[in-house]
């Protein structure tokens, strides 16, 4: 369901941006206002991109979120502390916590929207270490630099 629900936020996504486009192309004069101007097969193209974006949508999920290991000793309840600094210093919050499981969300609202309130990062205890689970631009990089920080590295 996740997944379905992800896939029509980013069609709605999509669409919104690209009326946004249009209408600043149309206020600067650079396109006419009339829809059977702007694209090569007027109204036909309406649907044509909607096709397109409809299957872009279905897929992007799949490549957009990921999740990753970060191997450290110890266990979250033992960790927590470190954790929750590496993050609030990335900019994140704690939004929820439950048995072995922390979830951060990005602070800045701003940020939130345009990541479509999606930006949730899941934390869990797995043999050796952590799972980390979200956007795979946001997790990737928080991943490798808390198994850096706890494992006695250089701090980024």
């Amino acid at each position: 369901m996740k997944y379905a629900i992800r896939a029509i936020k980013y069609f709605i996504y999509f669409s919104v941006l690209l009326v946004i486009v249009i209408f600043v192309l149309v206020q600067i004069k650079m396109v006419p206002a009339d829809i059977q101007e702007i694209f090569r097969n007027g109204y036909d193209s309406i649907w044509q991109i909607a096709l397109m974006f409809a299957g872009l949508s279905a897929v992007y999920p799949m490549f957009g979120y990921a999740k990753k290991s970060a191997a450290a000793t110890g266990s979250i309840q033992e960790r927590k502390a470190e954790i929750r600094q590496y993050m609030e210093d990335r900019g994140y919050t704690l939004a929820s916590e439950e048995e072995g499981v922390l979830k951060f969300q990005r602070r800045n609202l701003f940020q939130r929207i345009f990541r479509m309130l999606e930006d949730t990062v899941t934390i869990t205890q797995e043999l050796g270490g952590f799972e980390f689970e979200g956007l795979r631009r946001d997790i990737v990089i928080l991943a490798i630099g808390l198994e850096t920080k706890l494992n006695g590295g250089y701090e980024a």
